[in-house]
């Protein structure tokens, strides 16, 4: 995050209005941020969507800075969700964590884990652990 230079946000009225460093996904990103909002991804992209208007923004327009403050309103979203006991908060969840994820791979959409990366560490572990069984066995007999 070199070179980001913060804003400063009206402490007063943060709900409201929000305001980021400057790019040009800035007026619909404060948009769809002082609302509610939603990850929608059965799109060729994952889309940003603002849930009252259902005006979109593709994730990939986005800066790291702009993603990390979209993770943050996710998150606020979410706690207030659960203190409030609204029906969204499985929808609050899954956004929180699919943009947190988003944002620790550096803007690579990540969904799931690689399936060969899954194979290669259960063969790897059951290599160990078939080793450490006959360990045991010749332990046990000697």
């Amino acid at each position: 995050m070199r070179n980001v230079k913060k804003t400063n946000i009206d402490k007063s009225n943060t709900r409201k209005d929000i305001r980021l460093a400057p790019s040009a996904n800035l007026a619909p990103l404060a948009e769809i941020l002082n609302s509610g909002f939603h990850i929608d991804i059965s799109h060729d992209e994952p889309l940003l969507v603002q849930t009252a208007s259902g005006f979109h923004l593709p994730l990939s327009l986005l800066s790291r800075y702009e993603a990390s403050e979209i993770k943050d309103r996710a998150c606020d979203q979410y706690v207030q969700s659960v203190l409030s006991g609204n029906e969204g908060i499985d929808q609050n969840r899954a956004t929180l964590f699919f943009i947190s994820r988003f944002c620790s791979h550096d803007g690579r959409t990540v969904l799931r884990p690689s399936v060969k990366g899954a194979l290669r560490r259960t063969e790897r572990n059951a290599g160990k652990r078939a080793d450490a069984r006959t360990s045991v066995a010749r332990s046990i007999a000697v």
